[in-house]
Parts: C-alpha cells; sequence; structure tokens
C-alpha cells in the first residue's frame, strides 16, 4: 500500500479483497489500519465486523458493529450493521439481543426478506409463537414464495 499510504479506502477495498478469498487475518488487519486512517468512519468498522463474523470472532464481530452504529451511520450502512449485529448475537446465543436488532433492521429496510428471517428464527429459539406468526405475515407480503413465511413449516419449529 506504499503507492496509497494515508488511502482509507484503498484499505477497506484491500480488507474487501481479502475477505472474498477468506484471508480472514489480513482482511482484518487492513480494516483496522483504515479505521487507524478514518476513525470516524462507520464503514470500515461494519465491514471489520463482518470479517470478525467470518471468522467465527462473533465477540468481536459485536464490538465492531456496535462501534459503527455509535458513529451514526448512513442508512444504507445502519441497516446493514443492525442485520449483521443480529447475525452475530444468534451465533453467540444471544437471542433476546438479537430480537432487537432484527426489529430495528427490519424497520429501516421493511423488505429485507433475510432480516425477517433471521427475526423469525430468533422468535422461534425464544419459543415467541405469535411474534414469529405475525413475522411470517409480514414476510409472505414482501415474498410469497419464501419457506419462511409459510406459518404452516414455521409452526413445526416451535416445542
Amino acid at each position: 500500500m506504499s503507492a496509497f499510504p494515508n488511502n482509507d479506502i484503498a484499505r477497506v477495498l484491500l480488507g474487501d479483497s481479502f475477505r472474498y478469498m477468506e484471508f480472514y487475518p489480513e482482511a482484518i488487519s487492513a480494516y483496522k489500519e483504515a479505521i487507524k486512517l478514518r476513525p470516524e468512519n462507520s464503514g470500515p468498522w461494519l465491514f471489520l465486523g463482518i470479517a470478525y463474523a467470518a471468522a467465527k470472532q462473533n465477540d468481536e464481530a459485536i464490538k465492531a458493529y456496535r462501534q459503527a452504529l455509535k458513529l451514526k451511520p448512513k442508512l444504507n450502512v445502519e441497516k446493514r450493521v443492525w442485520y449483521s449485529l443480529g447475525k452475530a448475537q444468534m451465533a453467540t446465543g444471544k437471542f433476546p439481543e438479537s430480537v432487537d436488532s432484527f426489529k430495528e433492521a427490519t424497520r429501516l429496510d421493511p423488505n429485507n426478506g433475510m432480516a425477517w428471517e433471521s427475526l423469525i428464527a430468533a422468535y422461534v429459539k425464544l419459543n415467541m409463537r405469535s411474534e414469529a406468526r405475525e413475522a411470517c405475515e409480514k414476510l409472505a407480503k414482501i415474498d410469497p414464495k419464501n419457506a419462511m413465511a409459510d406459518w404452516g413449516i414455521v409452526s413445526q419449529n416451535f416445542k
């Protein structure tokens, strides 16, 4: 990176390249360098969290996502952060927290089918039947062919 020693965007792009190749330690390092150059930018914090999550370091991912949210990101970043935070919380068994994150993700982006699917999965984990059914109905409106929108299928997963 000697050609662009003070360019945070170049560091993010390098991190993205490493992440796509599944070189997670290198991606994490590149995103951290981008953060050092512009710590007020929420984007590299999001990507750092994604790299940590891909490396199965979900507690570190959660920290990165929370830092991104503290920086008041733009909507396009914020909705990704909430969804990604929820996924990391699910991976660490923090199901009540993941519900809150997925609810915020669906509030910010009501057409995000993956966020609705994840919210339904969190509700199932917490045995929140009526909430899961309501989320299935909302998902059915945006993606009627989605299996997670079929209450008959989802309801079989409850205890």
